[in-house]
């Protein structure tokens, strides 16, 4: 995708065109392209290139947007995986709260109250978000960070 260079994506970003839907109008890019670029993600980061696949996954969540009520799962997936690039590439406590751990706890809250998961389900995200507090704690110079413990267990 052309659009994932530097200078194209800055001029998108400070135009505020850096949309799904516009990039639909301007670049004939879809939500088939999107599910590309998240499996593409995967893959990077099954080859231990965290780095990339953040990039890459922050990229995507910035263009998904706008598309969180219709795309959650998509949305989530791409989370996730920022979420686990994010904590693997020893990111701070802020960018991980702040761009990812509150994003993705609203979501789960707001599919759970839309009735798209089940009350399994919404337990087993928060325990798959208490798994990757608990990686971060145990990975991560930065011991003050119970802060994300309160944000994952908060109601």
């Amino acid at each position: 995708m052309d659009v994932l260079n530097k200078k194209d994506l800055q001029k998108l970003r400070e135009e505020h065109r850096f949309t799904l839907e516009n990039l639909k109008k301007e670049k004939d890019i879809d939500l088939k392209d999107c599910h590309k670029l998240q499996k593409y993600a995967k893959v990077l980061y099954e080859q231990g290139k965290y780095k990339d696949a953040e990039e890459l996954l922050f990229r995507l969540k910035e263009i998904l947007v706008n598309e969180q009520n219709n795309n959650s799962d998509l949305m989530l997936q791409v989370f996730w995986g920022l979420l686990a690039c994010q904590i693997l590439n020893g990111k701070g406590r802020d960018v991980v709260e702040n761009t990812t751990l509150k994003k993705m706890k609203d979501l789960i809250n707001q599919r759970y109250n839309d009735e798209k998961i089940t009350e399994f389900q919404f337990i087993q995200m928060n325990t798959w978000l208490v798994h990757w507090i608990l990686v971060y704690s145990f990975t991560n110079k930065d011991v003050q960070n119970t802060s994300l413990f309160a944000t994952v267990l908060q109601s």
